[in-house]
């Protein structure tokens, strides 16, 4: 009987620490590219840390982009097209419907590039091009020209803030 009751301490002993060792791991870190994984999305809030909030509302009709200050909207805008919003980086291209600053650019067309995007951070900048005679040009006409006007390349989105998802 001791025998017997010695065997069965003994198993449920071993039965115990393979349950431990399987089953307490810390969760991995990697990615294992399945479709259970997280993907990154620009859609949402995001703090800069010159404390911008940038807004992505995409689920609003219509769909919508904020950029707000101390609480005040300092512009916004009908997003009119985008990038996916899953990229690493991409432009986002809306129709001013506010700005606090230049109320004579509402109606026209801007500009915003995002980069280096993942689950948590990523980098947003508002275009900005000074003309040939010096002036600040930060909206376009046409959609066409903010997105010929507005690139990476011509060097309307230098800096750009480094932003937290809220």
């Amino acid at each position: 009987m001791k025998k017997n009751l010695f065997e069965l301490f003994y198993l449920l002993f071993v039965v115990l620490i393979l349950f431990f060792l399987f089953n307490c791991r810390e969760p991995s870190t990697e990615s294992s590219g399945s479709e259970n994984d997280p993907t990154p999305s620009l859609v949402g809030e995001w703090l800069s840390d010159y404390n911008e909030l940038f807004i992505i509302a995409d689920d609003e009709t219509p769909s919508m982009f904020y950029s707000q200050y101390a609480g005040t909207t300092s512009y916004a805008g009908e997003i009119i097209e985008h990038d996916n919003y899953s990229g690493k980086s991409g432009y986002i291209s809306i129709q001013y419907t506010e700005n606090s600053t230049d109320p004579s650019v509402v109606g026209k067309f801007y500009r915003i590039h995002w980069e280096a995007l993942t689950l948590s951070a990523c980098k947003i900048s508002g275009a900005y091009r000074a003309d040939l005679a010096g002036s600040a040009q930060y909206s376009a006409d046409t959609l066409e020209d903010a997105k010929n006007n507005f690139t990476v390349e011509n060097g309307a989105f230098l800096g750009g803030s480094d932003c937290n998802k809220q």
